[in-house]
């Protein structure tokens, strides 16, 4: 057996697009809107997420628990900020003031500001390894590009 299939820590680094549904409708999928104002199917509203698996988020959290063992009172906003970056890779078709939304601190807080639904469904998804399984038969996810922050 190849047990290259439950290499869930690579793929979790890589990232996977968690399609988000809205706020107060957790059954509505959240998409682009075209020049009707009418959903475009062909344009989920997604962020690609890193798993909690990854190297760069178990680094970001030891790092947290290094700091929070020496100074218990250092948890604070910045921390969540922190933990945000390292597991937010690239938002598609999400737009801010007319402008796609870019992995700023300033984007990522006013993101994660506007909703607790939507800090709780990228954390879900985080936490959750079978969001990163390798895909056996094809590779049809590719890795983000992630120079917009």
């Amino acid at each position: 057996m190849d047990f290259d299939n439950f290499n869930t820590k690579d793929v979790a680094q890589d990232g996977r697009p968690l399609h988000l549904h809205a706020p107060f409708e957790p059954d509505k999928k959240l998409y682009d809107t075209d020049d009707t104002g009418k959903d475009d199917k062909s344009r989920p509203c997604r962020v690609w997420v890193r798993g909690r698996e990854s190297r760069d988020v178990n680094s970001y959290i030891q790092r947290q628990q290094k700091k929070l063992a020496k100074d218990p009172d250092a948890a604070g906003e910045e921390e969540g900020l922190g933990l945000a970056k390292a597991m937010v890779l690239r938002f598609e078709n999400i737009d801010r003031n007319g402008r796609p939304l870019t992995t700023t601190d300033d984007d990522l807080r006013w993101f994660f500001d506007l909703s607790g639904s939507f800090v709780k469904q990228v954390m879900d998804f985080s936490q959750e390894p079978t969001n990163f399984l390798p895909e056996t038969s094809s590779k049809s996810a590719s890795p983000p590009d992630s120079s917009d922050g």
